[in-house]
């Protein structure tokens, strides 16, 4: 929730980069979060990936009992479908005429004394903090008032704060 949380308050911003990655990171947690799926069309919709706007959009349409009954959702598959019929003209063009064949070229290496790449066995970097000097506590308690003061300071419009505290 505390991703989704950010992420709308990213769209706010139209900070569209940060927004996909909270809404990615919340759907990591919970793959049924229809918000998080939501949200996350709205950014790549506005990041220019429709392909997996329409995915996400479809995904979350699909949860709603009435999908025609949220407008603001409609509306934005409309601007998405519209933008891929845009887009299709240009795909159809760049395809080879029908006389022409597709070859795949895979390069091989010169060099047979060559090992493969062994999967690396470092240990995970450590988490660093993106607001030190905001402390919330480890528990349930503690994470809903972070979640609290972020509402908080985000009805009283001071967005970027709020956004530290998601």
């Amino acid at each position: 929730i505390l991703h989704s949380n950010r992420a709308f308050a990213h769209i706010k911003l139209q900070k569209w980069s940060e927004a996909e990655s909270d809404c990615s990171e919340a759907l990591a947690m919970n793959s049924n979060n229809t918000q998080a799926k939501y949200q996350r069309a709205m950014a790549r919709f506005e990041l220019g990936k429709p392909e997996a706007a329409l995915e996400d959009m479809e995904f979350a349409l699909k949860d709603l009992q009435d999908p025609n009954s949220n407008k603001e959702a409609m509306e934005l598959k409309q601007k998405i479908t519209e933008l891929l019929k845009k887009k299709s003209p240009k795909a159809e063009a760049s395809q080879p005429a029908p006389s022409f064949e597709c070859m795949q070229i895979a390069e091989a290496s010169d060099d047979e004394d060559e090992e493969p790449a062994k999967p690396s066995s470092a240990t995970s970097p450590k988490v660093v903090e993106p607001f030190p000097n905001i402390k919330v506590e480890h528990s349930r308690q503690g994470i809903e008032k972070a979640k609290n003061e972020a509402n908080s300071l985000l009805s009283k419009g001071n967005v970027d704060e709020a956004v530290k505290w998601f």
